[in-house]
């Protein structure tokens, strides 16, 4: 799917019931104390449904331009006194009925394509056309030179006067997490809200103010771990790439909690952070008492780890047994085929825009974290009877 092709832009429904009133009541055309048409007469005269006109009406008591009396009907408030700037400039204010797609992950790999083209047609389906921008050269560079396009992004966006920007925080570079803050004190100063995509941008266990929209990491690194534990094996260690996302702390809590409800050691030099698979596996396979089991951040972790591991003759999952995170297509191709977590992308880009909009239309809700569910694909890496699909 292209996502730079949009249907034509329209504005949501409710929206120009709510600028029709709204703007009237302020200019005076509708005075204090008048009795507004009601739901139904309103309904007929634009053309949509009672539930539509219900909704901006809605908008209007939040703005305290209307007072709405069950029985009697719905009444121009004095908006003078009861109007506030705050309350002005907390309303829903569209600008271009456009929403920024800032995903740096896009194109290098398997989850992200997925979830991107969800939130295209979910935003499309809600009045919004999605502004990419020159994401596609993000896709050519390695992970140091992503930064400052992924800036550059940022500013298109702003530029455009987007409603709203998706923004999947950049991983595996030094100084990704100051970039990332850049870009969010930009689009903060711009006013304009932000749905994180994946993870936070601060390393767990801190958490910024920005809605996020992901799976539950820390259940995923519990799950795997148990799924683990009850195949017998004692001394399991985690395994990450060097500089990977927050997301992956976060499992390894989850890693570490599973350990410490079966009573077994939970010290931190189950984690390793690796960046040369061949050097430091290897070192890993020397310990006594060696590892019988790997949690990997994710699949493309695992799948090296398991490389290795033939180099060194181990045997999988006789000698040790591997788990990843993603489900991508080569993890049912690799020698040992691999026991991982699949993740609903089309369900977490759905959820990414329904987040927008609430976001949107009331911008002073508290931060939050909306979790879709996942699935343990149970596969022979782990030693468990596979799961049947």
């Amino acid at each position: 799917m292209d996502l730079s092709q949009s249907k034509e832009r329209r504005v949501p429904k409710y929206w120009t019931v709510f600028v029709h009133y709204r703007d009237g009541i302020l200019s005076g055309e509708y005075p204090s104390g008048m009795r507004l048409p009601s739901e139904n007469e309103v309904a007929k005269l634009f053309g949509i449904s009672r539930p539509t006109v219900n909704h901006a009406f809605g908008q209007l008591e939040q703005m305290r331009l209307v007072i709405r009396r069950v029985g009697s009907g719905t009444y121009v408030a004095n908006p003078e006194k009861n109007v506030s700037s705050s309350d002005i400039s907390s309303a829903p204010s569209l600008k271009t009925n456009t929403l920024g797609l800032l995903v740096p992950g896009l194109g290098q790999g398997e989850i992200f394509e997925p979830i991107c083209n969800q939130i295209v047609f979910t935003s499309q389906e809600n009045g919004f056309r999605v502004f990419v921008g020159n994401t596609v050269a993000l896709r050519g560079k390695d992970d140091m030179a992503r930064g400052p396009f992924a800036e550059e992004l940022c500013h298109q966006c702003i530029d455009q006067k987007v409603d709203g920007v998706f923004f999947q925080p950049l991983e595996l570079s030094a100084g990704a997490e100051e970039v990332n803050r850049r870009i969010l004190d930009s689009l903060k100063t711009a006013g304009i809200p932000v749905v994180l995509i994946d993870c936070d941008y601060l390393s767990f266990p801190r958490r910024s103010d920005f809605d996020l929209v992901g799976i539950d990491n820390f259940r995923v690194g519990y799950t795997l771990t148990e799924h683990l534990l009850e195949t017998g094996v004692k001394n399991i260690h985690f395994i990450a790439r060097q500089g990977s996302a927050p997301s992956i702390k976060i499992r390894f809590a989850g890693f570490r909690e599973a350990l410490l409800s079966h009573n077994l050691p939970i010290d931190d030099n189950r984690f390793h952070s690796v960046s040369d698979y061949e050097t430091e596996i290897s070192q890993l396979m020397s310990m006594r008492p060696r590892p019988d089991a790997f949690v990997c951040g994710n699949d493309h972790t695992a799948a090296l780890v398991i490389q290795v591991l033939g180099h060194l003759n181990v045997r999988i999952p006789q000698d040790v047994r591997i788990t990843g995170v993603d489900n991508l297509r080569y993890a049912t191709l690799i020698s040992v085929p691999l026991t991982t977590i699949s993740q609903p992308c089309e369900e977490m880009g759905r959820q990414a825009v329904r987040a927008m909009m609430e976001r949107i239309k009331t911008p002073n809700l508290p931060t939050r974290d909306f979790f879709v569910n996942f699935k343990l694909i149970v596969r022979n890496s782990s030693g468990a009877t596979p799961t049947a699909h």
